[in-house]
C-alpha cells in the first residue's frame, strides 16, 4: 500500500515490500537485548517468524510485488532462500554458545549489540554510496518511514 500510494519506483518499493513482508526478530531481538525487556519471548517468536518464513516471505513478495507493480519479481530465490535458512542457523548456536559457555553470555550480548550497531552505521554509509540519501526526494522519506509507525 505504502509503495503505491507514494508512487516508489519499483527499485524502492520492491525493496521496502521485501522488508516489510520479512520477519522482524533480529531488529527485536537487538532492542530487546540493548533495553534488557524480555529477550527469552523476543527469540522465540523470531523462532517461530522466521520457520514460517521460509514459505511466506517469498510467497509475500510474489504477491504484492505483482499487486502493486503489475508483474512478477525477477529474483534470485536460492539468495533468499539462503538468507532465511542462515538466520534460521543462527538461533540454534546463540542458544548452542550460551549453553557450553554461560559464564561468557554477557560479553556475547556487548559483542551482539556492538556489531548490530556497526551493522547499521556501515549499512547507512553503503547504501548512500551512488545516490546520497540526503538527495531523495520528500516521498521516499515518507514512504520508507510509514511501515515504522
Amino acid at each position: 500500500v505504502t509503495a503505491k500510494a507514494f508512487e516508489l519506483p519499483p527499485v524502492f518499493g520492491i525493496a521496502l515490500l521485501a522488508v516489510t513482508s520479512s520477519p522482524g526478530g533480529a531488529y527485536s531481538n537487538w532492542w530487546c537485548s540493548l533495553f534488557n525487556a524480555d529477550l527469552a519471548l523476543s527469540v522465540a517468536m523470531t523462532t517461530c517468524s522466521t520457520m514460517v518464513s521460509i514459505f511466506f516471505t517469498p510467497l509475500n513478495l510474489f504477491l504484492w510485488t505483482y499487486c502493486t507493480y503489475g508483474r512478477f519479481p525477477q529474483l534470485d530465490w536460492w539468495k533468499l532462500f539462503l538468507s532465511i535458512g542462515l538466520a534460521l542457523l543462527a538461533i540454534p548456536t546463540g542458544i548452542a554458545l550460551g549453553y557450553v559457555c554461560p559464564r561468557h553470555r554477557p560479553k556475547f550480548n556487548v559483542l551482539g549489540n556492538v556489531a548490530g550497531l556497526c551493522l547499521i552505521v556501515m549499512s547507512l554509509f553503503v547504501s548512500s554510496r551512488d545516490d546520497p540519501l540526503w538527495d531523495k526526494d520528500a516521498r521516499f522519506y515518507v514512504g520508507v518511514a510509514t511501515p515504522c509507525l
